[in-house]
């Protein structure tokens, strides 16, 4: 037997259907493309918060650069929400609809 690695099954317990690989050292599960996507899309959920932290917490900073921490901070949150939206458009529209609780 070689050492190479194979899909040998799916899991759908997550209610998402994942790849079951089996290597040398047994089965992992590994998530589906839209299971990632899902995942990569939640990450960016997280950085919208962290975003929105720094905003409200930038009136901490000096009043010299309030007001320009401020600004950016919005135009950050405004790109990253564009660029989640159409993450989660392309993958919807290429690997089906997600569930509803998936964010």
């Amino acid at each position: 037997m070689d050492n190479s690695t194979f899909i040998n099954g799916y899991d759908d317990t997550g209610g998402h259907k994942s790849f079951v690989v089996r290597d040398m050292q047994g089965a992992v599960s590994v998530p589906s493309p839209l299971q990632f996507f899902i995942d990569y899309i939640n990450v960016l959920e997280g950085c919208k918060s962290r975003i929105k932290n720094l905003h409200w917490a930038s009136k901490r900073l000096p009043n010299g650069e309030k007001m320009a921490a401020h600004l950016r901070l919005d135009e950050l949150l405004d790109e990253t929400a564009d660029f989640q939206d159409t993450v989660a458009e392309n993958a919807s529209g290429i690997l089906g609809a997600m569930q509803l609780n998936d964010i």
